[in-house]
């Protein structure tokens, strides 16, 4: 009976603990919770989130291991500095609620064990956008609107560029021609720095969640000559505007959003170009390819790229927009470039 009360009363001292936001979990610890050890559990690893619905996520992980017991995990949501503590659970999933469609979320575990030692946190962060109404350009690409161009492997320049916005290259660490390219005061060449490594992440972030959106309207072939309305646009191959130039007309509504899903590469010849009417901004484009990009000589285009491999711009293309080559190289040549 005197271990039946003893038992009790550990677990209300237990709850009444928790209650106030002190890292415990009761599971597994009602034999441990009196002895004092120092060891904490392992980093917990492969954490993935997956959007449920607009206002939640699914969380899961691999478990950590512990020398006497992994009583829970705490999970986390933002950035390390300035996250908050998103909730607690004996098990590694966890479902965060109450979440808003559209804005960019992020998450980290650690464990605990009985004796209140933590784990470090998972690392990387994975992140989510709950799926609902596009949100706005810096909300999509977060750190990495800030940037005019983003590169991973290498960027090289032929001729007098002008880039009005920040350069970044991550993880590669070959930038070259500038000069006589130049970047336009007060922004700055980035390589492998905090901010182009974070731009690089929020890059992926963004891209993932322009190509797992909902498909559209299908488009294929060659769409110079046409005139679109906002919305969504998906090719199941290669897109080209080529035998005219392309107009997207926003009909008035300025905040009206355009999103291009090629499943391959995006090709704009010689002198073709991009040309917004309505009210339409090319903060407010968004062409996700699936593989290269090329802008032929002179073209004008509009919006921003983001190429999972190279982009190729080629002598005297101007660009109103970002150029985001996410694992491959950045080529310009003569190029203007601006950041909308």
């Amino acid at each position: 009976m005197n271990k039946f009360i003893r038992r009790k009363a550990i677990y209300v001292l237990a709850l009444s603990v928790l209650a106030l936001g002190s890292i415990s979990w009761l599971t597994g610890c009602s034999d441990n919770i009196v002895k004092s050890e120092t060891i904490p559990p392992s980093q917990p690893t492969n954490l993935i989130v997956t959007g449920v619905s607009p206002t939640s996520a699914q969380l899961t992980w691999t478990a950590s291991t512990d020398n006497v017991c992994v009583a829970g995990y705490n999970v986390y949501r933002g950035d390390p500095v300035g996250s908050i503590l998103a909730g607690i659970t004996p098990v590694n999933s966890f479902l965060d609620t109450g979440l808003v469609a559209g804005t960019v979320y992020r998450y980290s575990v650690e464990a605990f064990d009985c004796s209140n030692n933590l784990s470090p946190r998972s690392a990387p962060l994975d992140s989510i956008i709950p799926p609902g109404p596009p949100p706005s350009d810096s909300t999509i690409l977060i750190s990495a609107s800030d940037f005019a161009s983003l590169a991973g492997t290498s960027i090289t320049n032929t001729g007098p560029t002008v880039i009005t916005g920040n350069v970044g290259l991550s993880p590669g660490t070959s930038v070259t021609g500038f000069p006589p390219g130049t970047v336009v005061a007060p922004d700055a060449i980035h390589v492998n720095d905090a901010l182009a490594n974070q731009a690089k992440l929020d890059l992926t972030t963004a891209y993932l969640f322009l190509a797992g959106r909902a498909p559209g309207a299908t488009v294929s072939g060659n769409i110079g000559g046409q005139t679109l309305a906002p919305g969504t646009y998906t090719s199941s191959s290669t897109l080209a505007i080529s035998s005219g130039d392309l107009t997207l007309d926003a009909g008035g509504n300025a905040n009206g959003v355009f999103i291009f899903q090629i499943a391959s590469a995006l090709t704009v010849t010689t002198g073709r170009q991009v040309i917004l009417a309505g009210g339409a901004q090319a903060k407010n484009i968004y062409w996700q390819v699936g593989s290269a990009a090329t802008l032929g000589t002179n073209s004008v285009f509009k919006g921003n790229i983001m190429a999972l491999d190279a982009i190729t711009m080629q002598t005297g293309a101007s660009l109103e927009g970002r150029v985001f080559a996410r694992n491959g190289a950045l080529a310009l040549d003569n190029n203007i470039i601006t950041k909308p």
